[in-house]
């Protein structure tokens, strides 16, 4: 009789019939996790997706043995589908290292790095110079950046011109700086 009341209670979403499943099978469940993930915090995180999905499918069970079933086999589904999606992103891991040698490595980190130091250089521009090279960056023609912007195509020129200027200026300083840096290095180790 009291299974029949739990049963209704949880088909019609009563959260403490809910409750009262979730505390009758979360630690088995994440003992049965376990087994195929080797991990606690997974198991648990598959075993609380599955808790949530069957929230969502309340009203379709009719009895404890359907719960029962659905959670388990729902546990074992999900935490084959994690393994299996783990693997491929190990496999493609080994694939990326295997394509690129540590030079072609080298060289991505080294032209992240310099967009990075150029975006921030973009930023310190002036805004009209700033607003003139984005928009001629993504190509547009210096007559369609001074319809948008509102100003002539000489100003557009002018603007691009001090933009470009401006950050030969920055870069040429912070090479100078760096250059300076490595001498003063390579003095202070003799």
């Amino acid at each position: 009789m009291k299974q029949d009341r739990l049963i209704r209670a949880f088909r019609k979403g009563e959260e403490w019939a809910f409750r009262r499943v979730y505390e009758q099978f979360f630690d088995p469940l994440c003992l049965y996790a376990v087994k195929y993930l080797k991990d606690g915090s997974e198991a648990q995180d598959v075993v609380q997706d599955v808790f949530a999905a069957l929230w969502l499918l309340h009203d379709n069970f009719d009895n404890c043995h359907t719960i029962r079933s659905f959670l388990y086999i729902s546990v074992r589904n999900r935490s084959i589908n994690l393994l299996r999606r783990q693997a491929r992103t190990i496999e493609k891991i080994s694939q990326m290292q295997q394509k690129h040698t540590p030079a072609e490595e080298a060289e991505m980190v080294i032209e992240v790095e310099v967009e990075r130091q150029l975006l921030a250089a973009v930023q310190n521009l002036p805004s009209e110079c700033r607003r003139v090279l984005m928009l001629s960056i993504e190509g547009r023609s210096y007559q369609e950046i001074g319809e948008m912007l509102h100003i002539t195509t000489n100003t557009v020129k002018n603007h691009r011109v001090r933009a470009v200027k401006k950050l030969r200026e920055m870069f040429r300083y912070s090479r100078s700086e760096s250059e300076l840096t490595n001498r003063l290095s390579a003095k202070t180790e003799y």
